[in-house]
């Protein structure tokens, strides 16, 4: 943990070679003490993730020593990926968006034109119209909602509501963008038939996608209102289907990912369980079916007649 804190404690300005010095310190430990050195590793890159309202250089540069860490510890690769998705969610259910558009952050303020000041954030909206968002206007200060009064941005003395926001989106932007450049990479190595010898943590698009499945049961789809982290499934999916379209002879590649992933919803959708829960469900299989240019017409016919079941128990 020492070893850890040295990495990336004060090192953000520091020369590179001095930071491959400690991640090399960091490899020749793990590899004289492997019995519960990786655990102890992974532990101490989930506590000292910076936290949400850290300034985006920051996060970016302790994301890459994380991934970092993989060359010389591969086993990690799917917590690392655990520990991302969990700081991207975060950030991801701040920002929300108003059915007229507006974009605020959690906790903000409104008022309206009348000074009366209320959360905006206090509805009870279930979250499918976030899910299928594809643009948001940051620009807008008012929010005009049918049957009520216009509403006003309550700006700070130092940060208005543009601002918040856009630091907010540049930091789930950046964290995307590591997690999809890493899954890219990772998958291509491993499709160009050099497997770990390539790269230490290249695995299969399958292997990827057994790494993430289960966060997005358990931490995306139970969250409210969650929007854009999902797309970290149907970028592993396309990369199923791709490697599947070009395989050589060296690697084995199936395809049909999405399809995995689509009865895994329709499983939840069907199900007797919680019906908030199986709302969710159905908001992210109808963005998925509809999004996914690879999901062929058989998938979209069972998730059409998934969802008209669903909606016939209201009938």
């Amino acid at each position: 943990r020492a070893a850890w804190r040295l990495a990336h404690h004060r090192l953000t300005d520091a020369p590179p070679g001095r930071i491959n010095r400690v991640h090399a310190a960091l490899a020749t430990v793990l590899r004289l003490c492997p019995s519960g050195g990786s655990e102890r590793a992974f532990e101490s890159l989930a506590e000292d993730f910076p936290f949400k309202l850290t300034n985006v250089e920051r996060q970016v540069w302790y994301a890459h020593q994380c991934l970092a860490v993989l060359r010389y510890a591969p086993d990690l690769q799917g917590k690392v990926l655990g520990i991302f998705l969990d700081k991207c969610l975060e950030i991801d259910v701040e920002i929300k968006i108003s059915d007229a558009g507006a974009v605020t952050i959690e906790g903000k303020k409104v008022e309206d034109e009348d000074g009366e000041s209320e959360d905006e954030n206090n509805g009870d909206n279930d979250g499918a119209q976030e899910i299928f968002d594809l643009e948001i206007d940051t620009g807008a200060t008012l929010v005009d909602t049918p049957g009520k009064k216009k509403k006003m941005i309550k700006e700070g003395k130092d940060s208005g509501k543009k601002g918040d926001v856009d630091e907010m989106a540049d930091k789930l932007d950046a964290l995307m963008l590591i997690i999809f450049h890493h899954l890219t990479v990772t998958a291509k190595a491993y499709r160009g038939g050099g497997g770990a010898n390539s790269l230490p943590h290249a695995v299969s698009p399958s292997d990827l996608f057994r790494m993430i499945i289960p966060v997005f049961f358990s931490s995306i789809l139970t969250t409210h209102k969650s929007k854009f982290v999902q797309f970290v499934v149907l970028l592993v999916c396309g990369l199923d289907e791709d490697a599947a379209n070009g395989a050589g002879a060296l690697v084995e590649h199936h395809g049909g990912l999405y399809r995995d992933f689509a009865a895994r919803l329709i499983d939840v959708v069907l199900s007797g369980g919680e019906t908030v829960l199986r709302q969710r469900a159905a908001c992210y299989l109808a963005s998925f079916v509809s999004r996914a240019s690879y999901v062929c017409p058989e998938t979209a016919c069972e998730t059409a007649a998934a969802l008209l079941r669903f909606a016939e128990a209201y009938m």
